[in-house]
């Protein structure tokens, strides 16, 4: 009777600690893939809400062309973003982090060639490079093969953003005739 008491608590802990093991194991490789989809949709939150103020008041026909291909762009981005998270089970976040939001808060304060230069740096240059770095990083790192592709097929995409909008801010750098 003994034994088989022994027997059953050591096949008990040995079941606890293998689930444990195993349920660690499985959020150690999902946290880079849960945080890799938040902060690609955090970024094309804050892509968007930018790009849809930019359209309302940017008088800079530049920047409303610009403003407009992120809106288009990132909103297919988003759209394959989202299967995956829903594959992968991961609630997407509805918009921008806090801290995009503070940001967006002081581009909103802006006006004129003020805003729409503004706009270009930190959104279309200085946003872009943080979120190319962010790609890269989970092209290195990354495990999940669907998510991976994501992030492959977004890059040049987003690449190309940062370069449009590296010309675009450099354009607003000269003085106007």
């Amino acid at each position: 009777m003994r034994n088989r008491h022994w027997i059953c608590m050591t096949f008990a802990a040995a079941l606890v600690l293998g689930m444990g093991l195993r349920s660690a194991q499985a959020v150690d490789m999902f946290s880079e893939e849960k945080g890799f989809i938040e902060d690609a949709a955090h970024a094309g939150n804050y892509e968007m809400e930018a790009a849809h103020y930019a359209l309302e008041y940017s008088t800079d026909p530049r920047v409303k062309d610009y403003a407009q291909m992120m809106v288009d762009e990132h909103k297919q981005l988003a759209q394959a973003l989202q299967q995956i998270a829903a594959r992968l089970e991961i609630d997407m976040p509805e918009g921008p982090s806090l801290m995009q939001k503070a940001k967006l808060t002081l581009l909103k304060s802006k006006e004129g060639r003020d805003f729409d230069a503004d706009y270009a740096q930190k959104l279309g240059v200085a946003a872009h490079e943080e979120t190319i770095k962010r790609f890269q990083d989970y092209i290195e790192r990354g495990k999940d093969r669907e998510v991976l592709g994501f992030a492959n097929d977004a890059l040049p995409i987003l690449q190309q953003h940062f370069q449009h909008a590296t010309v675009l801010y450099r354009s607003m750098q000269s003085p106007s005739p």
